[in-house]
Formats: C-alpha cells, sequence, structure tokens
C-alpha cells in the first residue's frame, strides 16, 4: 500500500466521498454545455478544445468502472444485478415513457393518430433495452435558426441523443457481472491484459483498414504513423449484405468507432480502483494529467474519438477521475442526492425544446444557461420520485464498504 494513495484517502472518508459526486454532476452539466453547441448549430467547442470536451463522456465512463467495481466486490452476483437494474431502468423507463406517451404527443407537429401508429413511437420503447431510437415522429423536426454557422446531426429531428451511451452502460454491466462471476474482478493482471489486448486490436484494426474507416487529415497522424491520414472515424457503414468481406467490414467499423472506445475507458475505471492502493494521490500528477489531456487537444485537430486518441487519454483521464473524486468537494445543500443520472437523461430534450421555440436566441451559452436549471430540476425529480424509492425498496443492501486488504498472491480482497 502507498501511502497517501487513492485507496488511503477512500478509508479517510470511510468510502467514495463527496468528490464524486460532484464529479458526476459536474460531467453532466458539462455534457449540456457540450450539445449547446450541436443542438444551436453554432461554431464553438472546436479546435484546441474539442478533445477536451469530447472526454467528458468518457470520463463518465470511467467514473462508472471505479464506483462499480467497488459495488461489485462488496456484492454477490445475484445482488450487483438487481442493484445495477434498479439503478438504471426506473428512470430510463420514466423518461423513455414520458417522452414518448406524453412529451411527445404534444410536441410533435403530426395529429395524434399519424403520432401513435408511426413506428418510430413504438420503437422508441427499445431504449429501454439498450438500442435507442433517436426519434419522435414529428418532434423537433423544424429548421434550425436563420444565421446557423454549421449544420449538426444533434438537432436534425433527434429527441434525445443522450440514450447512446445507455446500451453501452448495460454492456459494461455485463461484462463486470463475468469478472464477478468468474473471480476476475480480483485479478487486476488479467482486467490489465484485457484492457491491453483491446486497446492494441482497435489501434491495429484502424491503421491496417483504411479502405472501410474514411478518415480526415489531422496533425497527430503525419507524426505518429506517416502516410496516414487520422482523424474522427468516418466510416462507410453500407456495406454490401453478405459479400465476403462484410462480416470483417462490420467488426471493423464497429470495434473502431467512436462509441466503441466507452468500453476501455471503463475498463480503465475498474483498474484504476482495483489498483487504488497502488496509486499514489498527488496534485502534480493530477496537474501533469490535466496538462496532457490539454497539450493533446492542441496536437490534434478536427474530431477527436479514434483509437489513439483513446490510448493517450485513457491513463491520465482515470487517473483525474480517481484524484477529483477522493478530493472534499461538499456539494451545496439543495444539490443533496445523486441528480446526475436525470440530469443526463433529461437535459437534451431540454435543449431540444429551448432552441426550437427560439428562447436561446441561436446562441449556444444562453441555451446552456436556460436548459441546465430546468435539467438540474428534471433530475431532482427524477431521484427523489423515482430513482430513490425503487432503490430504497430493494431487499437488501450492499455491504458497507471498508478497507481492502491485499493477500499472499497479491490479490485484492474485501
Amino acid at each position: 500500500m502507498v501511502e497517501g494513495s487513492i485507496g488511503s484517502r477512500m478509508d479517510e472518508r470511510g468510502g467514495v466521498g463527496d468528490g464524486f459526486d460532484v464529479l458526476r454532476l459536474t460531467l453532466a452539466c458539462g455534457v449540456v454545455v457540450y450539445h449547446s453547441f450541436g443542438v444551436a448549430a453554432a461554431a464553438g467547442l472546436i479546435g484546441p478544445w474539442q478533445l477536451v470536451a469530447e472526454s467528458l463522456v468518457p470520463a463518465f465512463f470511467v467514473l462508472s468502472g471505479f464506483l462499480v467495481t467497488g459495488s461489485a466486490l462488496r456484492s454477490t452476483l445475484p445482488q450487483f444485478l438487481v442493484n445495477r437494474a434498479l439503478r438504471i431502468l426506473p428512470a430510463l423507463i420514466a423518461v423513455v415513457t414520458l417522452s414518448a406517451l406524453v412529451l411527445g404527443p404534444a410536441l410533435t407537429s403530426l395529429d395524434l393518430a399519424a403520432y401513435f401508429a408511426s413506428a418510430h413511437t413504438r420503437e422508441y420503447f427499445l431504449a429501454i433495452v439498450g438500442a435507442p431510437q433517436m426519434e419522435l415522429p414529428g418532434v423537433f423536426s423544424g429548421p434550425h435558426l436563420e444565421g446557423a454557422s454549421i449544420a449538426s446531426l444533434h438537432a436534425d429531428r433527434s429527441f434525445n441523443v443522450s440514450l447512446w451511451t445507455v446500451g453501452w452502460e448495460m454492456l459494461c454491466y455485463a461484462m463486470v457481472a463475468v469478472f464477478l462471476a468468474t473471480r476476475v474482478i480480483a485479478r487486476p493482471a488479467v482486467v490489465l491484459s484485457l484492457f491491453v489486448a483491446i486497446m492494441a486490436f482497435r489501434l491495429g484494426l484502424y491503421i491496417a483498414r483504411p479502405d472501410v474507416i474514411h478518415v480526415q487529415n489531422v496533425s497527430l497522424g503525419s507524426i505518429v504513423f506517416p502516410g496516414l491520414e487520422m482523424s474522427n472515424l468516418s466510416v462507410d457503414r453500407s456495406f454490401e449484405p453478405w459479400s465476403p468481406n462484410w462480416l470483417a467490414d462490420r467488426l471493423t467499423a464497429r470495434v473502431t468507432s467512436w462509441e466503441f472506445r466507452v468500453i476501455p475507458f471503463f475498463l480503465a475505471g475498474i483498474l484504476a480502483y482495483l489498483w487504488r492502493y497502488q496509486l499514489p494521490r498527488s496534485g502534480r500528477w493530477a496537474l501533469a494529467s490535466a496538462a496532457a489531456v490539454v497539450a493533446l487537444s492542441h496536437v490534434v485537430s478536427g474530431e477527436q474519438s479514434t483509437p489513439l486518441t483513446t490510448l493517450l487519454t485513457a491513463a491520465p483521464i482515470a487517473y483525474l477521475v480517481a484524484f477529483v473524486g477522493t478530493s472534499h468537494l461538499p456539494l451545496p445543500r439543495f444539490l443533496k442526492g445523486d441528480y446526475s443520472y436525470g440530469v443526463y437523461l433529461w437535459a437534451f430534450p431540454v435543449q431540444q425544446f429551448v432552441h426550437m421555440r427560439g428562447l436561446d436566441g441561436g446562441s449556444p451559452w444562453a441555451n446552456t444557461l436556460l436548459s441546465v436549471p430546468i435539467a438540474l430540476l428534471a433530475g431532482c425529480a427524477s431521484w427523489h420520485l423515482v430513482e430513490r424509492p425503487f432503490l430504497a425498496s430493494r431487499r437488501f443492501r450492499i455491504r458497507r464498504f471498508r478497507p481492502a486488504v491485499e493477500t499472499d498472491e497479491g490479490q485484492i480482497a474485501q
């Protein structure tokens, strides 16, 4: 055990600590800011700060991996599965149901018969099982305000793009369940091997398959891999079904996609928790980690969600999450409660409504200032009316946090 480690700081605070609550809520509000530039179709968070902005969701998955691992190590497999279902499903079911059956009919430009007859309305409920349909028929389908400087898919008929992460979160929970059932969760070396294998496989496909992955030029590409253009994935998904290379092309497109990057970030969070007693808690390390992400963001240009940037930012982002999470950052009394999940789920429809009604004047910052308070209220309602009652109804509770000890084999026991 390292003196002044992440783990020892957690022990001093009797568990996770208030820093993680602040971090969750800050990341949720940060996503609102990031989405505001897409919703308002305005130039803004691009260029040298794009990678920093695109680190918000990866940081969320690091945070989830860190906290979920702690929960898994203090639970049996059935307890873990029930706790995860109670944590993610009630709020998700509520937001999907209210969106499709209340907000959609109130906001659609279609008549109600056409709205409810649409396949999009029925398919919207697939988000509950992790397969989100982004559109509700006739909702938020109007044009952007005049003078928008860039177009954006975020505001192009999308009702709630934030739901894309739900399926990946469920997949990550399933992965932890497998780790728990096989006791891999107590073997950091095995988890690290899986992390390295996924990183290497993604980067290898990214380099070897430029015929599938169409990328734009970026400065880092010429530095690291001369002759190869490296930027965000613009994947040709129009593969000829069952052609000789169909399966390989689909695998390449999926594994190297910007969505898939959340898997290695989640694994990085697991590793940070498993090695929390070996990980020094240092302000200098935190500053160096932040500087590394900012510096990389200034080196690359354009979109940043690539296997290469994932490789270079996974460790610094994971360390920052662990450092900030174990800091003493008390929330104001009126924000006491885990509102971040509700904020994340409800914010995008709120932002779309604010913009499509012209309340933000086409300004991303006005969209943020108007949307954040409403999203916080929605998150508060979600926590107190839906999430907290369901969590309180469970028949068993996760065992109280206690310091981990290392066995003679170096494995972590709790």
